[in-house]
This record gives C-alpha cells, structure tokens and sequence, in this order.
C-alpha cells in the first residue's frame, strides 16, 4: 500500500522425523455421504450491481487446498522453531521437507483427487497441498451445489461470485482446508496516490564502492533519501561494516507489473548492481485499468529494498490480482524457498460487518486459512514474511470514497499470527521525532493513516500474548476468542510512511524524463525498508532468521531500546472512533513495538559469535565390534550463521575404551589429531582449542588416528552403548559448558544368538521428540515362524503404548500377525508376537510412531545414551 505527494552439543546428528499419517479415510463416494461447507459465499458490496447469472459453458478454474496432516504438530514446530531458547529454536525446514512432513497424505490426495473426478471436474496433479481443479459453469455449480451470479462494482469491473457456500461429501470433507477462486471479486490493494512531488537529481562523481551512493538532493521535509532513511534506523552500520545484504534473497509479492526503465534509472542514480529476476504464476500479473497508477506500488518495492540493501538479490513474483492468484503467489514464494524475506505490500481487509463499503470485498475465509497454511510453511522452513499492516487508519476496510463506515478493521495478510505487521509513522525530518501516521480525511474523503488495530479472525499468539503491555489494550470479541483468551493485534512494528515526508523512488522515466524522481509514502514503503533491515542482519550472520516476532516481543521486554517508541497521537484517520488507537509507551495498535534502532535488533536476533552449546557433534562409525581396534572420527558443526572464534571443543572418553587419549606418538593406540585447533588432553578428556570457524563450518576431532601408524582404540569388550561425553565454549575465555551428549549406539545381536538387532536413529538431543525405529533381522538360515521378538524401553523414556498416543508403538514385516503388547511399570517390554519371518528376513518396530494420532517418544534429558535387548521365542 503505498501513496505518494504532489509537488547443544553439541550434540546430535540430524535426524529425519516420520510424519504424522492422515486418519483412515472414510469412503469417498459421494451420493450416500452427507454434504459438509467446504468454504463460503463470496462477499458481495453493497454498491455492487447485479448482473444475472454467470453463463453455463464459462469455464471456472479453482484451488482445492488440503489440510496439513496433523495441524496440531504443525503448530507445534512452528512455535519451537520460532521461539528463543526452544530446542528446536532455528532447526529449520529444508526445501521439500514440508510436504513429507506436514503436507496432505497421499491416500486423502488421492480421495479428493478422485471425488473431483467423480464429479466430472478435471483435476491436475497436487501441487503440495493444492489441486488445480477446472470444469464449466454448471459443472462446477452441480458438483459444489452452489450456483454463480455476475455483478458489476463500482469501478467498472464485470465479476462473478459463488451465492452460496461450496458443499462436498462428507467422506472427504474433512480433508479440504478451503476452496480458493471460485469468486472474482476479492482484489488486494494499494491506495492511488493523491498528489506527485517531483524531485531533481544531482550530478555527483561516484567512486566505486558497493555501498549506495547519494545522487539526490538532500533535504529534512518532503522526501528522504535511501542514506537518509538508512542512517536513521540504523541500517548504515551494516553498510560501514560491509555488509549490503550479500548472499540473501528478497521476494517482492506484486500483483502488477512495472517497467524496468524505472529500475534501472534507479540503479545508475543510485550506483548499485542489484539483480532483479521475474517470476510468473498463473501467467503473470494483469494490467488494471481502473489503477491511474500501474506499477508504482511493485516499484517502490523494489527500489525501496535495492536502496537500502544494494548486496541482496530480489526476485519478483508476479499473478493475476484474483484470490486465486494471491494464493497460488504465496504457496509458490514458499514452494520455491529460494528467498529468505518475503515482502508484501498488498492487502484486503478482514471480514468486515454486513454493509461496510468496499471496493472489492472482504477476504474470504477459504483465502485467509489457505493463507495461514502457506505462513506456517514458510515459518517452518525460516523464511521471514513482512507485510504492510494498511494505509486507512484503524478503519481499513474504509478504501472507497467516500467512506461513511468508520468500521474499525485491520489488514490480511499483516494479521497473519505468521506474519510481521509493518505500520506507519510520520518522521518529522531526518533526525526524528516520529509520530503515528494519520492525515485525517483526504480530499475524496477516504481516511489515510497507518493501519492498525484488532484482529477479526485471529487469537492472539502466545509471543504476543506474554507481552504485558499488549493484552492491557485487548479484547477476545471481534475474533470469537474463547473467555480468557485475546485477539491477534497489529501491527506489530512500524518505520517511517507518511507520503508528506515519503521516500524518493524512479518511476514513470519513459513518460516523465526531465523529472523521473518521485516521492511516495505508505506501509508500502514501511515493510521493505523493515525487509531490507532484516536482509543487512542476515547477510551479516549468515543465517535466516524466520518468523521474529517471538523474538522481537522478547527482546522489546528485555530491553526497550531496541526500538523507537512512538507516544502521543493515534490512528484514527476516519476521525469517528474515539482517537482509536492511541501511541502510548511501550506497545500499542498505532504503531507496534516501534520503530527498529537496527544494530541493537540485529545483535539480538544474530549475535555474531556462538555463544556455549552452538553447534552439532556427530561421531563415525556408529557401530563397531567389541574388543576391535577401530578409528572414531568426531565432527563438529557450527550452527548457520554463527561462527566459533577462538573457542574451544572437549571431548571426554568412556573409561570402557582401554586405550586413553594421547597427543604424543602417532604411531600408538589412542592418538589424537584435529582438523584446526591446537590438541591437548588429560586423562581421558581432549580438548582442542583456538579454535576459529566460519557460519556452518566443520572441525574433525580423530581419536585412535591410523594415519601415521597408529594401532587404533579399542573399543569396549561388552555390547553396551558408550557415550562420548561432548562441550564448547565460544572464546578462549568462555566457560565450557555441557551442552548435550552425543550418544554411540551400538547394534546388539539378540540374546540367543539368532538374529540381529539395530535402531535408527543413532544419535540425539536430549528432550529430543523421536521416532526411533529397531529393525529385527531373522538369521539367514531358518527365519522364525510365529515367533517373538522383545525390545526393552528405559524408564527415562517415554513410556510406549499399544494404541495411538505418546509413544505409539507399530510392527511391520513378514508375515506374522505381529501382534504388539507392552508390560512393566518402566523399563517397559514391548513384546511383538506371531512374528513369521523368512530367512533374513526383516520385522520393523516403530517406537513414537506418528501414523493415526500417534505422538513421538521423547528421549531422556540428561541425554544418556540407551540399550535394549532381544528375544526369539
């Protein structure tokens, strides 16, 4: 929205989690099944002029989107991996984890894939939780049991709208999220602009530098400049310690497109070399032509970010501006997950009260929840999602003149609970101070101000909820929050937006050549300067950074500093609702937490040196033989984006390995070398010290190394496990701490000698939730007919259970009945009986098994290693 003015151990090896199944779907036929709302019927403006019904032979092209597997879990991990202190804190998601992990089983993909058919739609292959689904007017009507009306808005347009709820059967009901498209008349927006300040440029030399040079005249009222806006919020510190964003990729959601004339003029007064890549969904962005302004708001976001974060590479994602097309944007920037910050400066108002006047309709409740899935997805793979929290003042639903409502209303998607709302101030000139964004009434009598307010659809989260000074100004109503509970409140920080005093951008250069410089204003100008802040912070750790709300409440708690608090004034532009909201110290819906003071915010979401417990050991091999000479090489990782400088690594040897560490000849049992670092050791400990890594980088510790002649260590005579004891410190002067323990687990052989055992995973966190798999193996001559196989459980694990819950336990394989019981009272026996194996043949017990509502096991806390036995019988 914008306008513009005239004139840890280290511990543990990575372990991939089994996803949760979808339940047992029932029978997806249709004509015997009851019918369930999949969805709702299109809102429908007042001003709204009806046309008729919606020809029969129209084709209509839609989103079936499917619900996550287990939304319970899914909440779960992303509240872990969001949240400080958290083990999971920043464990993020890699490229096509989601799907396998939390994306639609295929059995209800190919339930509802099937039902479509049924139907007579076609359907296309699942796109993760979507399937395209197409047919004509009255197939679509019959096959939703719904019908469709044409109507003609008040700016002209022709679109259509479901009149009622879609319905499907209730075999496969339960498996549909929402249905995304079936209407035309939701359309995201950003406010025309209500005047043009033209701006000269300079002629300067440039030296040759990667840091943004200033090629416009400065001056303290009407505009700032990139350098300006950057010197104020603290972003040039990055740039004086070379840091522009390098190494990080912002997407800009558009849903227009803009002229790469006005880019580039930007970048030669500018200086900078930013690369700019298009990408197209469903064909790319229509031309508006009710919009006096095409392509300023995917402009200004895009000159706004390459000015302030010039290292950064920017991808532009462009669809038709349709519910359809705002959908299938996000759930493509989060497929692709090629950048780590997501931009958007397009929004709809949240549902809004029968008879509130707007231009094009509220959003629809199947968008908003399809919406909420995508967030969650990029929060759980640590992509950061900024959005423009509305340029109407509290009243945002307020956006077609003249407004006469005065309903107070905030903006989809910056109520998202996974999105960072970005508000708007006034900076009165470029050494402060800030008041909230409100300019009353505009001359066609539409509220301007920055949005900001009470959630209608979301419960407050949790980060926000813990937050003192936020729940002091909240209600449970607009949302339907449960007794005690909140509302979701916006936004959640501000910068900068007021167009009086806007940001000079290049734009309409072919029409406009003697004066191609332009000042506009907005959130839309708010939330990339906050994106680019946030590209500058990850550039210079080397890490992303996800959904940092969590993190900035908490930081905001603990040292309000880090943000500009905005007091005195309010946001409601509209005048009408009783100077709702006012900026009070510390939180309030006008303006957030305040505006950033960067280099505190960046050293708290990404300190620059590991601090104790970063990082990750791992050990190889695994498993060996008792009594064998065998080499052990110990990998320690730092985590992405926080290096070890001069730090220190210790390791401590079980006393079960005869052999004890020694530094001095290479050619005996126990010798120890290490990739960096200076080696010593005591006893039975080795440390390594001195040592320096880059963000993700890897340090070896080899103890019985062979290399030069050695013998090897030898390993225990037992088949126990034995636990390799593991400590960091993040400098030379720092304090090894324990972090985790860095379990070896060895493969036992059944009791009686036939078979073998092993279990996968090998390595852990402590507290870690797990999904532990042992995999019995009959002897290669014999096999077991209506045999058992045991495995014993210790006590500090979870206790396992025979039916879906916390530590599920399963058994698959052979040909048995395999039939699962549980005894004891800790250590617990899981007992597999009628087990029929061939010769080598393979039973797989499942400990935490997430199929059906199972939960995962978690391990012990003090992170000890475990050991289980076997039986045939």
């Amino acid at each position: 929205m914008c306008r513009f003015v005239r004139s840890g151990l280290i511990a543990a090896a990575a372990i991939a989690i089994a996803a949760p199944a979808a339940p047992a779907l029932a029978s997806s036929g249709g004509d015997g099944a009851g019918l369930a709302s999949v969805g709702s019927a299109a809102a429908v403006p007042s001003t709204a002029t009806a046309l008729g019904a919606l020809p029969a032979d129209q084709s209509i092209s839609f989103d079936v989107v499917l619900k996550p597997r287990n939304q319970a879990a899914l909440d779960q991990f992303v509240h872990d991996v969001s949240t400080p202190g958290s083990p999971r804190y920043h464990q993020f998601l890699k490229t096509g984890d989601y799907a396998q992990r939390f994306g639609p089983t295929p059995q209800s993909i190919n339930a509802v894939t099937g039902q479509m058919k049924r139907l007579g739609l076609s359907v296309e292959s699942a796109q993760g939780s979507v399937l395209r689904v197409s047919g004509s007017t009255s197939q679509v009507a019959s096959a939703l049991h719904t019908s469709f009306k044409q109507y003609r808005l008040k700016t002209g347009r022709v679109a259509r709208a479901n009149v009622a709820a879609p319905e499907l059967s209730t075999a496969v009901s339960p498996y549909v999220q929402g249905i995304v498209g079936l209407d035309t008349m939701v359309r995201a927006h950003h406010p025309a602009p209500t005047s043009n300040v033209k701006v000269a440029r300079a002629s300067i030399a440039r030296p040759s530098t990667t840091a943004p040079e200033q090629c416009i005249v400065e001056q303290n009222t009407q505009f700032y400049s990139a350098q300006q806006i950057a010197s104020y919020y603290g972003l040039k510190s990055y740039w004086d310690a070379g840091s522009f964003g390098d190494g990080v990729t912002m997407a800009m959601f558009e849903l227009e497109d803009y002229h790469p004339a006005d880019i580039a003029y930007y970048q030669g007064c500018y200086g900078t070399s930013v690369s700019v890549t298009n990408i197209q969904v469903d064909g790319g962005a229509v031309a508006d032509p009710t919009d006096p302004n095409p392509g300023l708001e995917a402009t200004l976001d895009i000159e706004g970010a390459i000015g302030l974060a010039p290292g950064a590479a920017i991808h532009v994602y462009e669809a038709p501006n349709t519910s359809q097309g705002i959908f299938d944007e996000y759930r493509t920037i989060a497929d692709d997950n090629t950048a780590e910050i997501v931009s958007t400066s397009w929004g709809i108002c949240e549902l809004a009260e029968s008879g509130v006047n707007v231009v094009s309709g509220s959003a629809s409740t199947s968008l908003v929840q399809a919406e909420r899935q995508v967030f969650q997805q990029m929060a759980a793979q640590g992509q950061t999602v900024f959005a423009a929290a509305g340029d109407h003042g509290s009243a945002d639903c307020d956006n077609d003149p003249p407004s006469t409502s005065a309903v107070l209303s905030v903006d989809d998607p910056a109520s998202q609970p996974e999105v960072t709302g970005v508000g708007g101030t006034n900076l009165v000139s470029s050494t402060g101070p800030e008041t909230p964004w409100n300019n009353g009434l505009d001359s066609d009598s539409v509220p301007i101000g920055g949005g900001g307010g009470v959630s209608m659809l979301w419960a407050m989260p949790s980060w926000q909820r813990s937050y003192g000074g936020v729940i002091s100004g909240s209600t449970r109503t607009p949302c339907g929050a449960p007794a005690g509970s909140y509302c979701r409140e916006v936004p959640d920080v501000s910068a900068s937006a007021d167009p009086n005093d806007g940001y000079v951008i290049a734009y309409d250069v072919i029409d406009n050549p003697d004066l191609p410089l332009t000042v506009v204003g907005g959130t839309s100008a708010a939330a990339p300067m906050w994106a680019s802040l946030l590209a500058l912070v990850e550039s210079s750790c080397g890490s992303r950074l996800g959904l940092i709300n969590p993190a900035l409440y908490a930081l905001h708690a603990a040292d309000s500093t880090a943000f500009g608090d905005i007091v005195g004034g309010n946001n409601d532009a509209a005048g009408t609702n009783h100077r709702q909201y006012g900026a009070v110290a510390g939180y309030d819906m006008a303006t957030g937490l305040g505006t950033p003071r960067g280099a505190v915010i960046g050293a708290a979401l990404c300190p620059a040196v590991a601090s104790d417990g970063a990082g990750t050991m791992t050990v190889s091999p695994t498993t060996v033989s008792p009594s064998s000479r065998v080499t052990l090489t110990f990998t320690y990782q730092a985590p992405p984006g926080h290096g070890l400088t001069d730090g220190i690594l210790s390791l401590d040897v079980p006393a079960s390995w005869t052999d004890a560490p020694q530094t001095t000849s290479p050619t005996a049992a126990g010798y120890v070398t290490a990739s960096a670092g200076v080696v010593s050791t005591s006893g039975s400990t080795i440390t390594v010290s001195g040592v320096t890594t880059v963000a993700g980088g890897t340090v070896t510790i080899v103890y019985g190394d062979k290399s030069m002649g050695g013998s090897g260590a030898v390993a225990p005579g037992g088949v126990d496990a034995a636990q390799f004891q593991a400590r960091s410190a993040g400098g030379s002067g720092g304090t090894l701490t324990t972090l985790a323990s860095s379990p070896w687990v060895k493969a036992n052989v059944a009791a009686d000698g036939s078979g073998t055992m092993t279990v996968s995973p090998t390595t852990l966190n402590a507290s870690q939730p797990t999904t532990l798999t042992f995999t019995y193996q009959a002897p290669a001559t014999g096999g077991l007919s209506k045999g058992e196989v045991d495995v014993v459980v210790p006590s500090s694990w979870t206790q396992p259970s025979d039916v879906p819950g916390a530590g599920y336990v399963t058994a698959t394989g052979g040909s048995g009945t395999n039939n699962v019981t549980i005894s004891g009272t800790g250590p617990w026996t899981i007992a597999v009986s009628g087990v029929s194996l061939s010769p080598s043949g393979a039973l797989l017990i499942t400990y935490g098994d997430t199929a059906n509502g199972g939960l995962q096991a978690t391990a012990p806390a003090n992170g000890q290693p475990f050991s289980f036995t076997t039986s045939q019988k």
